[in-house]
């Protein structure tokens, strides 16, 4: 988490502090890390609620790896119904293949309420 924001040198430093994301100052003594965020349960790391916010502790919370997959600024996301979600998790709630509906909405360039509504089997459209 520090190197990757204040380490030019770092591999993942352009996503990170190249394009302005820190750690909070507090967070400099570890001590005050593990007061704010505690020790990580097993199979969870650290994530920035906001992805495009700093390391901080209104904006950091424990994360498993499909929360992480959840919350990047690649994915698409997707407003239907007064909700927001990647694509991905519509597909999951939706039972529609990912990548159906990625053709459908992308490729196809299909209304949302068409590619969430038409049938989950596979046909010449999509």
């Amino acid at each position: 988490m520090r190197k990757r924001c204040i380490n030019p040198a770092e591999r993942s430093w352009s996503k990170y502090g190249g394009r302005g994301i820190s750690v909070c100052k507090r967070w400099d003594k570890f001590e005050n890390f593990l007061a704010d965020m505690g020790e990580a349960p097993k199979k969870f790391s650290i994530d920035r609620i906001d992805v495009n916010g700093d390391y901080k502790p209104s904006n950091c919370r424990w994360a498993d790896a499909k929360q992480q997959a959840n919350n990047t600024r690649t994915n698409l996301l997707v407003r239907y119904a007064g909700k927001e979600m990647t694509l991905k998790q519509w597909a999951e709630e939706l039972e529609i293949p990912y990548h159906r509906l990625y053709q459908r909405i992308l490729r196809l360039s299909w209304p949302i309420e068409r590619a969430f509504s038409e049938s989950k089997k596979i046909n010449q459209f999509g």
